[in-house]
């Protein structure tokens, strides 16, 4: 699976969409309450370093599913290939942690997480950073 995996035109996000399209369709036809559902884009499983944050850049996508978002980044490869050489046990928890941040301003609804603690930290952050409904308009 995670041996060259490849995308059509190298796009990951559309090919993750249609994915969930075909699945989403599919579990419909069978009588599943869609409501039931949450998806998971599926970080590092068949994807790259590369398409793994090309897919948390454009995690936003996903939310035309109206439905929750989960993600997984933490202590992935992805975060150990940002780090390089200063990929310490402490440095790729506070980088799954800034992961984190960054899925949770791009639309995710859960992070699945080793360091709860540090999670709970960043998201508190992120919460309180993002627009408070009265003022999003400007």
């Amino acid at each position: 699976m995670q041996d060259n995996p490849k995308y059509p035109q190298d796009n990951v996000i559309d090919a993750v969409k249609d994915f969930f399209t075909e699945r989403l369709t599919r579990c419909a036809q069978q009588g599943i309450d869609l409501s039931r559902l949450i998806i998971d884009p599926g970080f590092g499983f068949g994807k790259t370093v590369q398409h793994n944050w090309a897919l948390l850049r454009n995690l936003s996508e996903l939310r035309c599913f109206n439905r929750p978002i989960l993600v997984g980044l933490s202590r992935k490869h992805c975060i150990g290939d940002a780090l390089g050489t200063q990929d310490t046990h402490d440095a790729r928890g506070i980088g799954s942690t800034m992961a984190a941040g960054l899925a949770y301003l791009n639309g995710a609804t859960f992070i699945r997480t080793h360091d709860v603690a540090w999670a709970q930290h960043a998201l508190a952050i992120m919460q309180a950073y993002q627009p408070q409904p009265e003022y999003a308009n400007g």
